[in-house]
Parts: structure tokens; sequence; C-alpha cells
């Protein structure tokens, strides 16, 4: 599965992140429902194990923030991942999450995949569910281009590309991996969850 923004080139771009943000630390979110800690953020490898998702661009790079989620009473609740976004300050750009991958028994697996369009092939990463709102266009943020990365995929010889999105699940506690693209002429970025700031990212 590829992404496309800009002109392409023939390489896959990956970058270093160095960020001030500080492991272990907690974030309340969605009125004290869920707490959001950072654990870490690193290269975007071409060949990690968590994404199937490649981003070809001049202009854009991938960012991988790795963090947890709980909810605060340690009972199970619905998590919509569809709220992040990371935000660009300088270029005023709220960007949608190309990809997020979370681990289930010993393997790390993409969130389900929803397409916003109806499909033109079938495909057993992607699918329809009109019952499943997109919840990334619930905010508005005044001013700010929204950036969201098409996604390409194949099956029998076809090919399809959409803007995709995440079904939501029930959850307790979960480690999340994102991957955001992020213009490279930025060096900070702003992770929300729907309007609420959960923490600044400094890109070196």
């Amino acid at each position: 599965m590829s992404a496309t923004l800009g002109k392409l080139n023939n390489c896959i771009l990956f970058f270093f992140l160095s960020s001030y943000l500080v492991s272990g630390q907690r974030f309340m979110i969605e009125k004290d429902k869920y707490y959001i800690e950072i654990i870490r953020t690193n290269i975007a490898d071409v060949f990690n194990r968590s994404t199937t998702m490649r981003l070809k661009s001049n202009e854009f790079n991938t960012v991988h923030i790795k963090l947890r989620m709980a909810t605060s009473n340690g009972d199970y609740a619905l998590f919509d991942i569809n709220k992040f976004s990371l935000v660009d300050e300088t270029n005023k750009l709220r960007i949608r999450p190309a990809d997020v991958a979370h681990r289930m028994a010993l393997q790390e697996l993409s969130f389900p995949r929803l397409a916003t369009q109806p499909l033109q092939i079938k495909h057993p990463e992607v699918e329809n569910d009109n019952s499943v709102p997109d919840s990334f266009h619930f905010y508005d943020f005044k001013g700010y281009e929204t950036i969201e990365i098409p996604m390409t995929f194949s099956a029998w010889g076809k090919s399809d590309t959409q803007i995709l999105y995440f079904r939501p699940g029930m959850y307790k506690k979960k480690k999340l991996d994102f991957y955001f693209p992020f213009p490279k002429t930025s060096t900070i970025g702003v992770l929300y969850y729907g309007e609420e700031k959960v923490a600044i990212v400094v890109f070196k």
C-alpha cells in the first residue's frame, strides 16, 4: 500500500527525529476519560513491520510517534483514533495519520481501514462501512489546511486510491504506532485529540 503527495520520486523517504517529549509523561483527554502516555519517537524505518504504508513525496517525510492509551477507570471503552491529528503551526496544516498500528498477540497490525468513498475493488485490508462516522472531520481548525494522504492499494491486478480512516475499538489499554506525513520545512508538530492538545513534538 502506498501514499502519494506532491511530485513522486523513486526513493522511500525517511528521517531522523529528536524530541523534547518526556517518556512516561501522561496527558488526560476527553474529560479525563483516557490518559495518553508518549513512549517514544524514532526513525520511520522503511521496513517497519508495524505498517504496510510507504510514502513517496518530495515535500513530506514520515513521523512515527509511539504512545500508550488507557482508560482512567480501568474499564473497556470505545476509543476513536480518527480524532488524532498532527498540526504544523508553521505552515498552518492539520494532518490526518496515514496509518495507525497496534499489537495483537505477537503481531503488529494496522487498525482496520475504512474507505471514505465506495470501493472500486475488493481488498482484504480495506472495506466500506457507512455506519462508522469519520470523526476526523468533526473538528474545525479555522485557518488550517487539511492534509489527507490518498492511499493506493492493489488486488488481483487492479488498483484503487482512497482516503482512509480507521474503525474504532473497545479497549482499556493499548499501545499505538502513528505514522504521519510531515513537511520537511517544519521542525515542530502539535499532536491533538479532537480539539485537545496532547503534546508538542520538536524535530531536528
